[in-house]
């Protein structure tokens, strides 16, 4: 064959190669290692491709020197251009082009080995990892509906050694051969053992030592636990859908979320654990932490006196109507150290509507009952006879203050801190409310003398306070 039939064969055979496409997304023609023809013909060839190259190289670096730096939009255009001609080649060309993209690098990497987060040096987390879903707050257990996992179809799924495994999780009750029995305390449950202790042992695997007492190795434990396993029968799929173990799976979407499973939780929790069977420390007291969580009565004389007249106590009367315009409250405190009981009547002549703030009128001095013109309904206290105060309280404990101030006869720091107990509240019955409103009955409880103005106990400020707990 000459020379031209060599080259025209040569170019039936590039021509019949398929196509690929190279980095840049132009394609080109693949080219072999080696050729079959004779060795003149491919040293001529390569020597021409490589002064054809060179050439080539040359104008390309002198294009480079001389091109100018083109703007963004001729950019996009020439690339628009490129894009068109490949997908032009592509559909000339008889083969197949098929364009292979490397896949993108997998978010997978471990767990720190201190437990703690995982450091983002361009991985992820691997979220499928068994030790992350159960123990890391960010698992996607969390969020999701913990009975599309646990369930009767997902346990089906399993393999048999894995629902052996998982049976041993379970108690008693949720297999099929679970009959209920009564307890051990149960006084019948008395005579059946003490009928077991007369007969002789009947399983295999007892051994009698010398003082009558069975004693079983640790084989023989285990083969009584695969026995009790046989025994038990299949599992109840429909545990799946009790309550109690519905709450149970909740109850771990909590501590999941909470981080009690984490590294860290577990370690504090163990090491918590060996404080407490060392001695070297000790759970805190219920009283203590009661008296933490809960607001301390009013009777603890110490912490009452930590509270000053701060509180309006009046307020929660007042909005209940346990306390109105035309009561009367009385005092009665005993104070043992100075050889003083000091009892005090004054009357509620008004309320403030925003603030509740109480103005009361008493007598001055000792006197302890209010004159009869300040016992009547919308008394007028221009018409008192005797000498009368008029205060502004807001506390039980101002208006403690300011009748022992009256009565004059116990010093301030004697003064005591629980006033709530010591006022009683009286007050007209509502049947008789209308009766007492008339004159002429009004007149004759005056010349009657009936004790403040024929009003009846309802009780301490500290009683009535609690009352409004159940309003």
């Amino acid at each position: 064959m000459s020379d031209a039939e060599y080259d025209e064969l040569d170019l039936l055979e590039q021509e019949a190669t398929p196509a690929t496409v190279t980095s840049s997304g132009r394609p080109r023609r693949a080219t072999r290692e080696t050729s079959r023809y004779p060795r003149e013909i491919s040293a001529k060839t390569t020597a021409g491709e490589a002064s054809g190259s060179s050439s080539s190289a040359k104008g390309k670096a002198k294009e480079k020197n001389s091109k100018k730096p083109e703007s963004s939009r001729t950019r996009a255009v020439r690339q628009r251009q490129t894009k068109r001609k490949v997908e032009e080649d592509a559909e000339d060309s008889d083969g197949c082009i098929e364009i292979v993209r490397p896949p993108y690098p997998l978010a997978v990497a471990s767990l720190s080995p201190s437990g703690g987060k995982a450091k983002k040096k361009g991985f992820g987390v691997d979220v499928t990892d068994p030790d992350y879903l159960l123990t890391s707050p960010k698992s996607v257990l969390v969020g999701m509906e913990i009975s599309d996992i646990l369930n009767a179809k997902t346990w089906l799924s399993l393999s048999e050694d894995a629902r052996r495994r998982l049976e041993d999780l379970l108690p008693e009750t949720a297999f099929s051969s679970y009959v209920a029995q009564v307890e051990d305390c149960h006084p019948s449950r008395q005579v059946d053992r003490r009928h077991n202790q007369s007969e002789p042992s009947t399983s295999k695997n007892a051994v009698r030592n010398a003082n009558g007492e069975s004693s079983q190795g640790p084989e023989d434990a285990m083969e009584d636990v695969r026995e009790a396993r046989k025994s038990r029968g299949v599992l109840d799929v429909s545990v799946f859908t009790d309550p109690h173990f519905e709450s149970a799976a909740r109850t771990f979407q909590d501590h999941l979320y909470t981080g009690w499973y984490t590294r860290p939780h577990r370690e504090l929790v163990q090491k918590y654990s060996e404080n407490i069977r060392s001695g070297n420390q000790h759970a805190p007291w219920k009283d203590d932490v009661w008296g933490q969580n809960h607001d301390t009565p009013e009777d603890d004389q110490e912490n009452a006196s930590m509270d000053p007249s701060t509180t309006n106590a009046f307020e929660p009367l007042i909005k209940h109507k346990l306390l109105a315009v035309g009561d009367i409250l009385s005092y009665n405190k005993n104070f043992t150290i100075h050889g003083v009981s000091v009892e005090k009547d004054c009357l509620v002549y008004s309320i403030q509507p925003k603030t509740h703030a109480v103005t009361v009128v008493t007598c001055a001095g000792t006197a302890r009952s209010l004159p009869g013109q300040l016992l009547v309904p919308a008394a007028d206290i221009s018409t008192s006879p005797v000498d009368i105060r008029e205060i502004q309280v807001e506390s039980p404990m101002q208006l403690e203050r300011a009748l022992l101030d009256v009565d004059g006869r116990v010093p301030r720091p004697d003064h005591s801190h629980n006033a709530l107990k010591c006022i009683s509240m009286w007050r007209w019955p509502a049947s008789s409310a209308e009766v007492y409103t008339e004159p002429e009955m009004m007149q004759c409880i005056l010349e009657n003398q009936l004790d403040r103005g024929g009003r009846e106990l309802y009780g301490t400020l500290f009683y009535l306070r609690g009352t409004t707990n159940g309003m």
